[in-house]
């Protein structure tokens, strides 16, 4: 992991240096690229932008997407790199710019993105090598991404699936509970309904049992 991350900060590196060499002329841009040079990101800003409020220039633009990029802030580079990238008519320089861009979509963990600048960058410069490594790099990234997603989605199917047994055990047992309460109430009410039954049964009886007061004739 710590090699691919070297390779590709290294790669990004190897442009930074080139692309500072051509506006060593411009006293602001010099001094940017000094400020550069000794890692005073915040400066090389300030002498980028004053540079260019006097004289907007794809030099002055680009060191300061490469300052951004060196604070980690990767979407504001980004959006250079991308203006630069799409105005750009020399196949090498627009090559360029796909490649930092790619780098930063990299590092703000946008794959999708980041694939796309690779492959912009290497049909302007096929033989960049830097560039292929960088696509194979967040390929890579991409289908552990992918394979995550799947992992944990069937992980949550699984869980979903967990609960439901669950709840239908649960909505069995309850089921069960009832039944058996009902079965309890019925017992309960034929058991009462006997004992009346008995009850009457035993009042018919003494009933019967008891004398009868003899009959009176008429005579009597």
């Amino acid at each position: 992991m710590d090699k691919l991350i070297k390779h590709i900060t290294s790669a990004v590196l190897v442009l930074f240096v080139g692309l500072g060499a051509f506006s060593q002329d411009e006293n602001n841009l010099w001094k940017g690229n000094k400020a550069y040079e000794a890692r005073e990101y915040d400066k090389a800003l300030e002498a980028y932008q004053r540079s260019n409020e006097l004289s907007p220039s794809v030099d002055a633009n680009y060191n300061t997407a490469n300052a951004l990029y060196k604070q980690k802030k990767y979407e504001e580079a980004a959006k250079i790199y991308d203006v630069i990238a799409n105005q750009s008519e020399d196949k090498m320089s627009k090559a360029e710019a796909y490649h930092n861009l790619g780098n930063s979509y990299l590092k703000s963990k946008k794959l999708d993105e980041s694939i796309k600048a690779y492959k912009n960058a290497l049909r302007n410069n096929p033989t960049d090598d830097e560039t292929r490594y960088n696509l194979s790099y967040a390929l890579k990234m991409k289908q552990e991404q992918e394979n995550q997603e799947d992992q944990d989605q069937d992980k949550d199917q699984d869980k979903d699936q967990d609960q439901d047994k669950k709840d239908q055990e649960k909505d069995q047992q309850d089921q069960n509970k009832d039944d058996q309460q009902d079965k309890e109430d019925e017992q309960e009410q034929n058991q009462d309904e006997k004992k009346d039954q008995d009850q009457q049964n035993q009042d018919e009886q003494e009933q019967e049992q008891q004398p009868r007061p003899e009959e009176i004739s008429k005579e009597d």
